[in-house]
């Protein structure tokens, strides 16, 4: 594995890890339904569970894989000048813009987030982008579980329930593609995390 830009420059590599989650808040509760004094067994061992999480994205980085000149008018190109000279493995490009006009906000509605614009040719040397500079989007889920308890006798019973994931169905999405060499993606979010809302009904026999 080759290191990207230039594996001198200690404080241009310095960055968070690639599995970094700068935030995440997790928590659960499982409520048995009070019955109060009544003693039927149908009212009786009903109870809800739930589970949410919440959590930053992992950072990314914008390059070019395997840049390589193959001709003196490519020095310009920022995908080909990105490290062309020194033919890097993964080659990093000049940034002109902010952090935040690099990349836009994400969501289902806007899906190409990175602005090309911002990005210029290292013109054949090493860009001045940094490792891990950017941040993808947040992830986030709500799980609901509801279920029935029966007790057979002391040493028996049988639990019905039926469990709710990705309550609100929502969509998380995955890092925007950032290799400066594919020219259909880049810049554009291609991928999601996690499943769609599903259910399932379970049983349970406790002895």
């Amino acid at each position: 594995f080759i290191a990207q830009g230039d594996a001198k420059n200690v404080a241009n590599n310095r960055a968070v890890s690639d599995f970094d989650r700068t935030h995440r808040f997790s928590t659960n509760f499982v409520w048995d339904i009070p019955t109060g004094r009544m003693d039927n067994a149908f009212v009786k061992g009903w109870s809800i569970a739930g589970f949410f999480q919440a959590q930053s994205g992992t950072p990314f980085s914008v390059f070019a894989s395997e840049p390589e000149l193959a001709t003196a008018a490519q020095y310009a190109s920022t995908t080909r000048g990105a490290g062309g000279l020194y033919r890097p493995g993964f080659g990093r490009p000049n940034i002109i813009c902010s952090i935040d006009d690099a990349v836009g906000n994400y969501g289902t509605g806007n899906l190409d987030v990175i602005n090309p614009a911002c990005f210029t040719s290292a013109l054949g040397g090493w860009g001045n982008l940094g490792r891990n500079t950017f941040r993808g989007p947040m992830q986030k889920r709500f799980d609901l579980s509801f279920a029935k308890s029966t007790k057979i006798n002391e040493r028996m019973s049988f639990e019905l329930g039926f469990d709710l994931f990705n309550v609100f169905n929502t969509v998380n999405l995955a890092n925007p593609n950032s290799d400066l060499q594919d020219s259909t993606d880049f810049g554009t979010i291609t991928n999601s995390i996690g499943g769609p809302r599903v259910g399932q009904f379970r049983a349970k026999f406790r002895f």
